[in-house]
Order: structure tokens, then C-alpha cells, then sequence
């Protein structure tokens, strides 16, 4: 199954069936949330999750670190309604009543954090004293700072995988985001060095951008189907502003953020967006 059948069939469980992916043994763990949270449309109902960076098994006392979720469902009128994703702070400790994923095989492209899931049977206590998760949510809040000759000061952004910094582009100061796997720093020194790589070459970049901003599509123009023009504006190329952000993606993937009114033309509708995007494979 890949990557896109096992999602389509994860979307269409039903309440009963998706509840039956986890164990029917009910747990005590204390968990420590931190990264924020979600709500994804499923089969009849929303799987709400909020995501944690570690746990302690109450019965074993043993602690567990590294990326998961804690998720529990709510009904269409739950969700309409607003607030859901309010019910939990983010950097706290919850002592709660779960039950753990039922581990099974996944596609390649599938988050870590997405098979290490506990449905929620009871909360039982905000912001018991855990010294186990107090050293872990220190450690989380410690800065993670790399410098680099060329790209400068990087500083991590835990919750989002990336390093973030400024860099000059075509003379303007432009912000940057490097992709990583936080737990492999090999990742690290490839981000660094694609984009790196870029930089060294941002002439031809900034001349391929405007050479393809008349084919891109923004978000406003898919929203209204509209499609977006496809004849080349030497007016348009003209008016093409630096980026504000770039992104270098794990992937190989390259994004550039283009701030508002950085693209118009003479017809009665923009192509470009509060936020146009440009992005490039490889």
C-alpha cells in the first residue's frame, strides 16, 4: 500500500474502527505536551491530537522520549463549534488514563509521531510534579543555536523542525528556514550546504523566479478557480520583488515566500496573493 492508498484508508475508519487501532488496555502515563496540535476530518468524526515530547509509564516508572501524540475523537458539532484544540496548554504535564497505538506496518513518508498515539480514556490531574518530564521540558526550552560563515546565526524552531535565520538576497535581507530531522545533525550539515549551494548561485535564482512567476498559481486564485495566466508579463517580471523567506525542505524541495502586492499585472485579477509561493523540486 502506499503512501496515499494507506491514507485514504485511514480517512475513511469509521469512530469504532479507528478506536480499534488502539490496545484495549487502559494505562496511567504521566506526558509532557509541547508542538501544539491538529484536528484531521475523518469517517463521521475529527481525530483531535496534541502532540507530546516525551512520557512516563506510571506502572513501570520508565520514561519515554521522542515525538508522539495524545488523541481522542469529537463529533461534528464539537468541532463546529470551535475551541477544540483549547482543551490542553502546550510545555505542561497531564497525568492521564490511555491506551497505546496498536503498532502496524506504515508507507514510507508516514510521521513517527502518528504511530506513537495514545487515545484518551480520562484526564486525571494538570501539572503533577514529574521531575523526569521538569528535566526533559528544561532541556526543550534550551536554545539550539548554530553559526555558519555564510548563512550566519541559526537558531532551532523545535516545534516546526527548522532552523531559522536572515540572509542577504540580491541585496535585500531575507529570512530562512532549513528543514531538519532535530535527532540527525547530518541533516543538519546537508541543509546548511543546499542552501548554501543556493545562495552561491542566487543571480541565476532570482532570473529563474521571474522567468516562472507568471505560471505560478496562488492561493486565492485556486481557491476562486481561477486559473492563472500563462502568458509571460514583461511587466510582471519587472515588478518581481526579492522573496522575505526562503525554505530548503528535507526533501530537496525549495520554497520562496513572496511578500504582498510583490506580483501584479495590467489584467483585472492579481495572480499573486497576500502570500504567493514559488516552488521548486531538486
Amino acid at each position: 500500500m502506499d503512501l496515499l492508498e494507506y491514507m485514504r484508508s485511514q480517512n475513511n475508519m469509521t469512530q469504532a474502527e479507528w478506536e480499534r487501532t488502539f490496545e484495549d488496555e487502559v494505562r496511567e502515563i504521566l506526558v509532557l505536551l509541547a508542538g501544539g496540535g491538529g484536528a484531521g476530518k475523518r469517517n463521521g468524526f475529527w481525530d483531535v491530537s496534541h502532540y507530546f515530547i516525551a512520557y512516563v509509564d506510571c506502572q513501570t516508572g520508565a520514561l519515554h522520549t521522542g515525538d508522539g501524540r495524545i488523541v481522542y475523537p469529537v463529533s461534528d458539532e464539537e468541532h463546529d463549534a470551535g475551541g477544540i484544540l483549547d482543551r490542553f496548554r502546550r510545555e505542561a504535564v497531564y497525568r492521564l488514563k490511555a491506551r497505546k497505538k496498536i503498532p502496524h506496518k506504515v508507507p514510507e513518508g508516514v510521521t513517527a509521531s502518528s504511530q506513537n498515539e495514545f487515545l484518551i480514556v480520562e484526564v486525571l490531574e494538570e501539572d503533577p510534579l514529574c521531575p523526569a518530564l521538569e528535566e526533559v521540558l528544561d532541556e526543550y526550552r534550551r536554545p539550539v543555536v548554530v553559526t555558519d560563515e555564510v548563512l550566519g546565526e541559526l537558531t532551532l524552531d523545535k516545534d516546526l523542525d527548522m532552523f531559522e535565520g536572515e540572509v542577504p538576497w540580491c541585496g535585500e535581507q531575507i529570512c530562512l528556514s532549513l528543514e531538519v530531522d532535530v535527532a540527525n545533525e547530518n541533516t543538519w550539515a546537508d541543509a546548511v550546504r543546499a542552501m548554501k549551494e543556493m545562495l552561491a548561485e542566487q543571480d541565476r535564482w532570482d532570473c529563474d523566479m521571474r522567468a516562472k512567476a507568471p505560471h505560478v498559481s496562488s492561493p486565492n486564485s485556486r481557491a476562486n478557480g481561477a486559473s492563472p495566466p500563462t502568458r509571460r508579463s514583461p511587466r510582471l517580471r519587472k515588478k518581481l520583488r526579492s522573496p522575505d523567506r526562503a525554505t530548503q525542505h528535507r526533501d530537496g524541495r525549495r520554497r520562496f515566500v513572496f511578500p504582498p502586492t510583490s506580483m501584479t499585472t495590467t489584467c483585472s485579477s492579481d495572480i499573486a496573493s497576500p502570500r504567493t509561493e514559488l516552488w521548486w523540486t531538486g
